[in-house]
């Protein structure tokens, strides 16, 4: 057992070493803050459907992304002359966005040797990812990271102390379950749609395990950081706050990386 333990480690640390798993995680970070433009927009829009106070939403943002980044969102959101353009903008970005699921298809064929399907397949494939990603990322933002601040807004409207007590213990109970579940579920399927294989979703169960755990202790991290030392960016400035989201998306990349060389290493022992 232990032998085979020391065996997959290794395995593992060769795949990790390969040249296209060492640039992956630096272009799936440059591209998923790419989607941060269309996510911030998503959730603006979905905050407007759901007729939740304008206030609110920007007190949700406004700490958590560059300022120049928000700003520029609601421009679109708010620009009333501008829909076409703020359309050619939005599918340019996530054309350009799609990029790093491309990388994905890539480097997945790469390191379990399988020959490629062809340009036009895998850029299809890719913004079919693209959402995947985008819904996952917007799942992460609000619920792991905002699901407090959530829950005190909707308390706060709703004048029933007895109400308010079942929300919160709801909420206490099924997000961290709820939140796991999501999380495994869109990675499993980024980790079975990426390789141009038909690879069986059992396959990527180790990688999907250990990514979405992984994942949630750094956006706790991320959270943490943003309800304890916010107001670090009213002394440093919002740089502050764009370094830290920068190593939260660059930790989030390296760490799908681990464990989809963690998948190819147990589909290699599971081959021999």
């Amino acid at each position: 057992m232990a032998r085979r333990v020391l065996t997959l480690v290794d395995r593992i640390k060769k795949n990790i070493a390969l040249p296209e798993m060492k640039i992956l995680p630096g272009q799936l970070a440059f591209f998923f803050v790419l989607t941060l433009i269309p996510l911030i927009a998503l959730i603006l829009s979905i905050a407007a459907n759901l007729h939740i106070p304008t206030n609110v939403i920007n007190a949700l943002i406004e700490n958590q992304f560059p300022d120049a980044l928000v700003d520029f969102v609601k421009y679109l959101a708010g620009s009333d002359g501008a829909h076409i353009n703020t359309i050619i903008f939005l599918i340019s970005t996530l054309f350009l966005a799609s990029q790093g699921t491309y990388s994905m298809i890539i480097a997945s064929n790469q390191i379990y040797k399988i020959k490629n399907k062809g340009f036009l397949y895998d850029k299809v494939k890719s913004i079919f990812m693209l959402v995947v990603l985008i819904l996952l990322l917007t799942f992460i933002i609000i619920v792991p990271i905002f699901g407090d601040f959530i829950i005190k807004w909707i308390t706060s409207i709703i004048d029933s102390t007895t109400i308010n007590g079942y929300i919160t213990s709801i909420y206490q109970i099924i997000n961290l379950p709820l939140s796991w579940f999501f999380i495994f579920f869109s990675i499993k399927l980024l980790y079975t749609m990426a390789p141009d294989y038909k690879l069986s979703s059992k396959n990527v169960n180790y990688g999907a395990l250990f990514t979405s755990f992984t994942w949630m202790i750094f956006t706790k991290l991320y959270s943490l950081y943003i309800n304890t030392f916010g107001g670090y960016t009213t002394l440093y400035g919002s740089i502050s706050g764009l370094i830290v989201l920068m190593w939260w998306i660059y930790f989030l990349s390296y760490l799908f990386v681990m464990g989809m060389a963690l998948n190819v290493s147990k589909y290699e022992e599971k081959k021999e």
